[in-house]
């Protein structure tokens, strides 16, 4: 573009205080000399076609091993033609772009974990707004801060504690995941089923604790022996939900953590369970010698009655030996009787002339008093009348 020469200002335009300059003239552009537009038109063109290859090669997508995807087309998941929805299995596939395409990748082989802890947390989370109210509110305590940002369980005995829980569970049906319960826009997909698997689980940890005592609960005593058992019960109750809601889900495990008194009664807790411990040292200590007593005492009386036995067995046999004797001595006596009475008659009075100190004979119709062995001085016996 040629640039034009300046005209001469006339001496009357300079008298009147104005001075006129003649603006240039544009040439019509010609082969020699291009439209400076044109730079600019290819430059967007070259853009624009960028931006619609990234948008096309934007639909390439890969699914791992132990996945699958679906695909939502406007709204609406591709199905087969049997009406079945699509499952794209691992491999790298292609989508329709966003927004006609959006393309959900699903584990179904890998456990998932999800963790509950709105019954246990941590003071750190809600500090601030821990001084805030009790800056706003001088009748406010921190206790009952607590109470507001760090719910307890409370037992069947009405004590509190802080408990976890953790749900291992692995997604069955893709479809039903995505499709149970309305997505919340913004949010990963699935996170409206895993929010529904947190209430579950959250009402179930409320009705376990509400059935236990704080020492079934914390696992002292006899609560080891059912904790197991509930553990089995949660994961029941809670599969059995999940599959009548339809979530897609299932539980393979269900785990009770960290049960735990409160920071602020734990001293007091701790008391009461010292001394629960010394009363069950001393019902064991008590338990243990009314044990021994009664062995000491059932040992006794397997003596006494030993003891006992013994003499009536020996009596037993002794009654039964001179009965047999007896027997016998009558068996002769049926056949001779006048001997076995001599005999019989004999040995009494040997027995008895054995057994005594001074034997008296005394014979009919005399006065003189015989003595065995004889004394110093005649005894004469008076007659009688």
């Amino acid at each position: 573009m040629t640039q034009l020469e300046q005209p001469p200002m006339l001496d009357t335009d300079v008298q009147n205080g104005r001075s006129f300059r003649e603006l240039p003239v544009i040439e019509p552009a010609t082969s020699d000399n291009p439209m400076p537009w044109f730079t600019a038109q290819l430059a967007m063109l070259i853009f624009l076609a960028g931006v619609a290859m990234v948008w096309l090669f934007s639909g390439s997508y890969q699914v791992g091993n132990g996945e699958v995807a679906v695909v939502e087309r406007l709204g609406q998941y591709l199905t087969l033609p049997d009406g079945q929805p699509l499952l794209v299995q691992p491999g790298w596939h292609y989508h329709l772009p966003w927004p006609l395409d959006t393309v959900y990748v699903i584990p179904t082989s890998q456990a998932q974990q999800l963790a509950i802890s709105d019954f246990n947390q941590s003071p750190g989370n809600y500090e601030e707004w821990e001084k805030e109210i009790l800056r706003d509110d001088p009748q406010a305590t921190p206790a009952q801060v607590d109470a507001v940002f760090n719910p307890y369980l409370i037992t069947g005995d009405r004590n509190v504690v802080h408990s976890e829980m953790s749900v291992q569970y692995h997604i069955s049906d893709p479809v039903a995941y995505l499709q149970s319960v309305a997505q919340i826009p913004g949010q990963p997909a699935g996170q409206a089923v895993q929010n529904v698997v947190q209430i579950l689980a959250d009402h179930q940890l409320i009705m376990k604790f509400a059935t236990e005592t704080v020492d079934e609960a914390l696992g002292i005593g006899q609560g080891q022996n059912t904790q197991s058992n509930n553990v089995q019960e949660s994961n029941s109750s809670i599969q059995g939900v999940i599959s009548q809601l339809g979530l897609g889900l299932q539980v393979q495990k269900i785990q009770i953590e960290s049960p735990h008194v409160p920071d602020a009664v734990q001293p007091a807790f701790s008391a009461v369970l010292s001394a629960q411990q010394d009363q069950t040292t001393m019902i064991q200590d008590a338990q243990t010698r009314a044990t021994q007593i009664t062995l000491q005492a059932s040992s006794d009386a397997q003596t006494i009655l030993a003891s006992a036995q013994a003499d009536a067995n020996q009596v037993v046999k002794q009654a039964t030996g001179e009965a047999n004797a007896f027997s016998d001595i009558y068996a002769q006596y049926l056949k001779d009787p006048k001997v076995v009475t001599l005999t019989v008659l004999n040995d009494n009075l040997t027995n008895i002339m054995n057994g005594a100190v001074r034997v008296f004979i005394v014979q009919p119709n005399q006065r003189i008093l015989i003595t065995l062995p004889p004394p110093q001085e005649q005894v004469i016996v008076p007659p009688t009348q």
